[in-house]
């Protein structure tokens, strides 16, 4: 779909994908070869050059976490905590001086339920 839209006369700057796509790194390398910029959800259980994501999220300190809003919902402003954290350069990809940073972006639920916090959701996305 994305190399039929490439081919035509539609511009494309950016593509969004869900986990099922976000976890394939053949799509995302795909996607930064075509340098096009992407947020893509990835699952928690998902390994950065070692670690878990979600242990990654666990380890972050609270200074790193920023409530913002997620925009209006029907009760409100659905506001959730948001942190990032910059992703190390693959060097296979990327050689020795990278043109492109990786980024890990979680949002976390500020909702309580039985005493712990609620569901975290992570993408992970580059910038130039």
């Amino acid at each position: 779909m994305i190399r039929r839209v490439q081919a035509s006369s539609l511009a494309i700057a950016w593509v969004t994908a869900d986990s099922a796509y976000g976890q394939d790194s053949h799509f995302r390398r795909f996607l930064e070869d075509a340098r096009l910029s992407y947020v893509v959800a990835v699952p928690k259980s998902q390994q950065v050059h070692g670690p878990r994501i979600d242990y990654l999220i666990a380890q972050a300190p609270p200074e790193a976490w920023q409530r913002l809003s997620a925009g209006p919902g029907a009760k409100g402003e659905r506001l959730y905590d948001w942190a990032a954290a910059r992703l190390p350069a693959v060097w296979e990809f990327d050689g020795e001086e990278p043109t492109r940073q990786r980024w890990m972006l979680a949002r976390r639920s500020i909702s309580r339920r039985h005493g712990r916090r609620g569901r975290s959701s992570v993408w992970r996305c580059p910038s130039t």
